[in-house]
């Protein structure tokens, strides 16, 4: 779970999730009110994490079950991945550049 850098405080599950559904660039603290910024490396890896929900279209392909198997497939792994977010995020109280 992120931990706020000017306060110190962890952050939980649902104040993760319920920050991350925001269109601005950074978090505000729940503790503090602060302004705290997604580090580089937890981007790319939520960047990432992206990609494996549409492999699972290749799986009624390559093992030959239903079609419907598959969507359920790419449907549970979003939600799986979805709730795994909070344990990647790490925070900052910089904005980092991605390159």
């Amino acid at each position: 779970m992120p931990i706020c850098q000017h306060c110190h405080k962890q952050w939980s599950w649902k104040q993760v999730m319920k920050r991350s559904f925001t269109l601005n660039h950074f978090l505000i603290c729940p503790h503090c009110g602060e302004k705290q910024y997604v580090t580089k490396r937890s981007r790319r890896r939520s960047a990432a994490m992206n990609f494996i929900p549409p492999l699972f279209i290749l799986f009624p392909l390559l093992f030959n079950v239903s079609v419907w198997i598959g969507l359920g497939l790419i449907v549970a792994s979003g939600v799986l991945l979805y709730s795994f977010y909070p344990f990647i995020i790490e925070l900052s109280n910089e904005e980092e550049a991605l390159w």
